[in-house]
């Protein structure tokens, strides 16, 4: 139960994330460039720490305005989870991409690894592009957000949890490769 309440709740900040880039873009079509124009669509009394700790919410994001910086938790947890993805398997096309979102989510529901997106992604040695800087270097496509927002909507493969350039890991059991990247499971 507690690894779909996450995965719902990851899915639901992937859905208004992109529906606030959309939002924004119109919105600075007719606004002024001066003003500072962050808004989100949820309800008022929707807890967003909650969402961002896997617990209940308390309601689903649903139309209503309600003012959230971009510097909160739920929203840099997705930006770090998509430029991970961007930086591990840029180059590797949608089905790379979402097998990247797999091993994150997986890592996440999986009892030998951190219990957050953000402590599994900045694990010692677990993603080279954290520790090598590659993450801050680049900015996720919109094919990175739709394949990251299409896993959390519906897990493609559950077993995943390693992956590697350079043959399979000497971890997990070799399960398929991706154009370069070497897929392992448990």
């Amino acid at each position: 139960m507690k690894n779909r309440v996450i995965t719902f709740l990851i899915a639901v900040c992937i859905a208004v994330t992109i529906g606030v880039y959309t939002y924004q873009a119109h919105k600075r079509e007719q606004t002024p460039q001066n003003i500072d124009f962050e808004q989100y669509y949820v309800e008022e009394d929707f807890d967003i720490e909650a969402a961002v700790h896997g617990e209940d919410s308390g309601t689903d994001f649903v139309p209503g305005f309600y003012e959230i910086s971009p510097e909160d938790e739920y929203f840099e947890t997705l930006e770090l989870m998509a430029a991970c993805i961007e930086a591990e398997a840029g180059n590797q096309g949608y089905e790379g991409k979402r097998l990247v979102a797999a091993v994150i989510l997986n890592r996440v529901d999986h009892p030998d690894f951190p219990d957050t997106v953000r402590e599994v992604i900045k694990q010692k040695y677990a993603f080279s592009s954290y520790w090598n800087g590659a993450m801050e270097r680049i900015e996720p496509t919109e094919e990175t957000w739709q394949a990251m927002n299409d896993e959390m909507r519906s897990r493609s493969n559950t077993e995943v949890l390693y992956f590697t350039c350079e043959g399979y890991s000497e971890y997990g059991t070799p399960w398929k490769k991706i154009k370069d990247h070497y897929f392992s499971t448990e």
